[in-house]
């Protein structure tokens, strides 16, 4: 029985190949390798064209289809200067019963629209039927399908990583007992 060696299966698998070349070191480029390191991969075009590009805040869309005298405001910064406290002090208002109420009965006489879709899709409005008792990353989506979050589902569809994750979600009822998570963060209000 013949022992074949891995260096004489590479050699007969790739007779083009040359492994002494290499060894060795201090090798000259060939004009190939020299015209890929100066044509740029298409991630650092990527990288740049973002840092060129000024990034807009999730809840201020560009287009919106409102009156020119009414503007959408992002809904965590209105609720802030409402209540004068900063977005991290706002989950400790929702524990509050009485602030709780005052703000789902607050939300439910203003319009609320979604900002996250991009300018291809329409955002659309919604109602504010509740508000949801579990934070974003802990109120289940698809009805708790798989154990996806409401977190993890605006991460994936929308490639969307949330800042205030501790915040709950407005609940919109569909039919039946169909219900609608929308994190805080995306929707904005309009003035």
């Amino acid at each position: 029985m013949d022992l074949i060696l891995a260096t004489d299966w590479i050699n007969n698998a790739y007779p083009e190949m040359d492994l002494e070349d290499a060894n060795k070191v201090n090798k000259e480029p060939t004009k190939k390798q020299e015209e890929e390191a100066e044509d740029p991969s298409w991630i650092s075009l990527i990288d740049e064209e973002m840092k060129r590009e000024p990034l807009a805040p999730i809840g201020t869309p560009k287009n919106c289809g409102c009156a020119e005298r009414r503007r959408p405001v992002p809904l965590v910064d209105h609720l802030c200067k409402r209540f004068k406290c900063s977005a991290h002090e706002l989950h400790v208002l929702f524990k509050s019963i009485e602030k709780r109420r005052d703000i789902v009965e607050h939300l439910r006489s203003v319009q609320l629209r979604t900002a996250h879709l991009r300018p291809s899709m329409p955002n659309f409005p919604v109602r504010c039927n509740d508000l949801s008792i579990l934070d974003t990353h802990s109120a289940p989506a698809y009805r708790g399908y798989l154990g996806i979050t409401v977190r993890m589902h605006y991460y994936i569809k929308h490639g969307i990583r949330l800042r205030h994750p501790n915040l709950p979600c407005v609940v919109e009822f569909g039919g039946g007992d169909h219900k609608t998570f929308f994190p805080l963060e995306i929707l904005s209000i309009v003035l």
